[in-house]
């Protein structure tokens, strides 16, 4: 188990490090990329836009304009994976220490409220980590006419290099405002513990602008099918060994039965990581706003079948084909 545990160890750091070159080529290299996506994939399939976003429209109670106000779920996988983008830049340089950078991401009301400066921003914001990956798990949409408000909760996994440690932190919840007029985009920390009902009960304002800066460009890129199909995979292999508990209940049922226990689980960690190959060969997908099936083939023969709860949020079975 101590060898296990060693191994673990080894794998998600050398995997968090690959992570963090491909962000780097193509988030960074690209000037027109804001998808955070570690992943090369070539003969990509993209779909068309689903632009269900949200699940239903309310009439204008909180608003000073004439605007209807759209409340819902966000379905809209272009989306979804964008904003999620958004937030993994801000905590890119927050790691590479470009202060000057976060500030021009954060939001100005946030700023104001808060007289952050230069100088005291590391009060504000997460310090002592080489690198930290965002990963939004439920995030929902309040909009009006001229805003798009993004409330998101989702998960942190953090890496120190001088300690060497992996490690995970749940529910943390951001506030991620668009203004689409101006494209442009602020980010703010938030602090709650039920997100929908914050979300529903928030107060938004057709007066508020967003400043145009040299760091917060929104725009909107796109994302295949197969990307996402990788980025679930390479999502469970990471929480393998990260927190293998959740890993194990993100086992669909039919293969959670192949395992004794909990503790035969963990003891095939290792032939189970060498099995999630993200370089897929053929996949398939059934289903759609959040409810989708993606079934794939990798280029080791594997057949992975990943079924969602809601985007990001899915039950998952792995077999080698005969």
């Amino acid at each position: 188990m101590e060898s296990n545990k060693k191994f673990g160890v080894t794998i998600a750091l050398i995997l968090l490090i690959i992570i963090c070159l491909l962000f780097y080529y193509f988030v960074i290299m690209s000037d027109n990329t804001t998808l955070n996506m570690p992943f090369s994939i070539s003969n990509l399939i993209n779909r068309p836009q689903n632009n269900n976003t949200t699940n239903n429209t309310i009439n204008n109670t909180n608003d000073e304009s004439s605007d209807q106000i759209s409340f819902g779920v966000v379905n809209d996988y272009q989306i979804y994976f964008n904003i999620n983008s958004l937030i993994n830049k801000y905590y890119m340089e927050i790691t590479n220490g470009n202060y000057k950078q976060v500030l021009g991401m954060l939001d100005d009301y946030y700023i104001k409220s808060n007289n952050i400066t230069g100088s005291n921003i590391t009060n504000f914001i997460t310090t002592g980590y080489q690198n930290i990956t965002f990963y939004s798990k439920s995030m929902y949409m309040k909009s009006n006419k001229k805003l798009a408000y993004y409330f998101v909760d989702g998960e942190e996994q953090l890496y120190s290099f001088t300690e060497q440690k992996l490690t995970e932190k749940e529910h943390v919840t951001y506030l991620v405002t668009v203004d689409k007029v101006n494209d442009t985009f602020g980010i703010m920390p938030i602090a709650t513990k039920t997100l929908a009902d914050y979300a529903r009960n928030y107060t938004i304002s057709s007066k508020k602008e967003i400043t145009a800066n040299a760091y917060n460009s929104y725009f909107i890129d796109s994302i295949s099918d197969e990307i996402i199909c990788s980025y679930y995979i390479n999502y469970f292999k990471t929480m393998l060994y990260l927190n293998s508990e959740k890993a194990y209940n993100m086992l669909d049922s039919d293969y959670k039965n192949t395992f004794i226990d909990y503790e035969d689980f963990v003891n095939n960690l290792q032939s189970i990581y060498e099995k999630l190959n993200t370089k897929i060969m053929n996949y398939a997908i059934k289903g759609d706003n959040g409810k989708r099936i993606y079934s794939t083939i990798s280029e080791n023969s594997a057949r992975i079948r990943m079924t969602e709860n809601s985007i990001l949020n899915f039950k998952i079975s792995i077999e080698k084909s005969k």
